[in-house]
């Protein structure tokens, strides 16, 4: 496993536990964040990335957040990554 599938599992693990319907069998880089996926709230979705930023040693900054379209736990995969690599976190052990 790569350093990108370690974070996409991490990344996958803690949003599939992060909402009202636990799915970490069955959820993927392809699901939902919300109604039809995860089901995660607003919040949940917040909670889940402050989560991911102590995991990975990162900081997702604000505005990165606000001109993300994050609907898949890919998109959120996806803006982990990048600022694992542009910052120098943790990606292994999270």
């Amino acid at each position: 496993m790569n350093a990108n599938q370690d974070i996409d599992a991490v990344v996958v693990r803690v949003l599939a536990t992060a909402g009202p319907r636990p799915a970490p069998d069955i959820a993927t880089l392809d699901t939902p964040l919300m109604e039809d996926g995860l089901g995660l709230s607003s919040l949940s979705l917040m909670r889940a990335l402050v989560d991911l930023e102590e995991r990975f040693d990162i900081s997702l900054e604000d505005a990165a957040l606000m001109a993300s379209d994050l609907h898949t736990v890919r998109d959120v995969s996806t803006l982990v990554r990048r600022e694992v690599a542009g910052s120098g976190g943790r990606a292994a052990d999270a």
